[in-house]
């Protein structure tokens, strides 16, 4: 697989421009494959691949969120192995809260959509479920129910008491 694809380029370096390029003169069918054929190169020849191609396939993958999460969720064992949460919209504002809460920092919500939806199967487009990422946080009622359901003993690792 990682022959192929290799020779799609030739002597070229790999970059995602060159490649969508060189797949826009082919018809859909051809363009299906070859996007298909770098996702199996990526998932199963990565530890083969020089590090321009690994920068490629990461650079593909990247490129367009929603492509990469539908096919890894609708061709491989990852689409099985999603996670169903007890209470998901809390997650959500915690996680939402606590990657936002410094000035400085600006993660990628899109990336961490991707990466929530890949473990948990949310369903939403991944741009929308950044969106909605980027406006939560916790309220003072999940503050409520996170402090009745935490059990407060001695740090972790310590054992209780033992009382005759």
């Amino acid at each position: 697989m990682y022959e192929e694809l290799r020779a799609l380029f030739g002597k070229e370096n790999p970059s995602v421009n060159k490649f969508e390029t060189i797949l826009s003169d082919l018809p859909p069918v051809r363009r299906f494959y070859y996007y298909r054929l770098a996702y199996k190169v990526a998932l199963c020849e990565w530890e083969y691949l020089t590090v321009r191609y690994q920068i490629f396939l990461t650079r593909l993958f990247t490129r367009n969120w929603q492509r990469t999460l539908d096919h890894l969720l609708e061709n491989t064992v990852l689409g099985t192995l999603q996670f169903d949460l007890q209470a998901p919209e809390i997650i959500l504002r915690f996680i939402g809260q606590m990657e936002s809460r410094k000035p400085d920092y600006k993660p990628s919500f899109v990336h961490l959509a991707f990466s929530l939806q890949l473990a948990f199967g949310y369903n939403n487009t991944v741009e929308s479920f950044g969106d909605k990422l980027r406006k939560r946080s916790l309220t003072s009622e999940d503050l409520r129910m996170l402090n009745d359901k935490t059990l407060i003993t001695n740090e972790p690792g310590t054992r209780e008491p033992c009382i005759k």
